[in-house]
């Protein structure tokens, strides 16, 4: 079978089936063993697409073909249907309802070519991509576990990527490190093991990863959330925290 790698089609035809079979981005997730929903929300914006083995898997899932899933506009079916509807609603309505019908189109119409201006300003080539190392969401208010045995390949815009070199790439979960730092941001890190004040990293405590800012005062490590919401994490004996890296900025 002949895959356009291009995938044109995959993010809004997988938006759609997900709709269609009335599943949430976090249910479908949880069938294809992912974490967290922001990953299918990555998909359907078309920021990057899944590997072969997990594109089968969410083909199956819909019970469409893999090739019609990357290539082929599965709402095409349901489309002519809603016209089908539509011109036999308005065969039956007096000239006046008829124009107001076609006024609304035509606003709908407009409403649409300012969306495929505003789309086509946030294309990429593929030759605009570049393969990263992902290693997962993390988060200052609660730990995440950072799988070093399920680490994934992402394609991201290479326009976002900072000039400073960098090892990994992980993705913010929640709003504990807002303003800097917004929900399902990706944020890139350099690997670093000596922890400084002011630096902003990723620290391991009990086998769990922290986004936090790092304060040292009179021998403890004060770890903050940049969220005031969110209370500091506080240790006097900090040789068993470790810093997994430091966020490139």
């Amino acid at each position: 079978m002949l895959i356009n790698w291009r995938c044109e089609m995959f993010n809004s035809n997988l938006k759609y089936l997900r709709n269609k079979f009335g599943l949430q981005q976090e249910e479908l997730a949880n069938q294809l063993g992912r974490k967290s929903g922001s990953t299918i929300s990555e998909w359907e914006k078309g920021t990057y697409t899944p590997k072969i083995k997990v594109l089968s898997e969410i083909a199956s899932i819909f019970n469409v073909d893999l090739d019609d899933l990357m290539n082929k506009d599965l709402t095409t079916n349901d489309i002519e249907s809603i016209i089908d509807k539509i011109t036999d609603t308005v065969k039956i309505l007096s000239p006046t309802q008829q124009n107001k019908v076609y006024s609304f189109a035509q606003a709908q119409k407009q409403e649409h070519n300012e969306d495929i201006i505003r789309e086509d300003s946030n294309t990429y080539l593929l030759s605009d991509y570049q393969d990263l190392l992902f290693c997962g969401p993390v988060s200052a208010e609660t730990g995440e576990w950072l799988d070093s045995e399920h680490q994934e390949t992402i394609s991201l815009p290479t326009n976002i990527l900072p000039n400073t070199e960098f090892d990994f790439v992980v993705q913010v979960d929640g709003d504990s490190m807002e303003p800097m730092f917004r929900n399902d941001e990706y944020i890139f890190v350099r690997k670093a093991t000596d922890i400084r004040t002011g630096q902003i990293g990723i620290f391991s405590i009990d086998s769990e990863a922290y986004l936090r800012k790092a304060y040292i005062d009179d021998d403890q490590l004060r770890l903050v959330s940049l969220n005031d919401k969110y209370d500091d994490l506080i240790f006097k004996n900090y040789n068993a925290i470790q810093l997994i890296g430091s966020i490139v900025l």
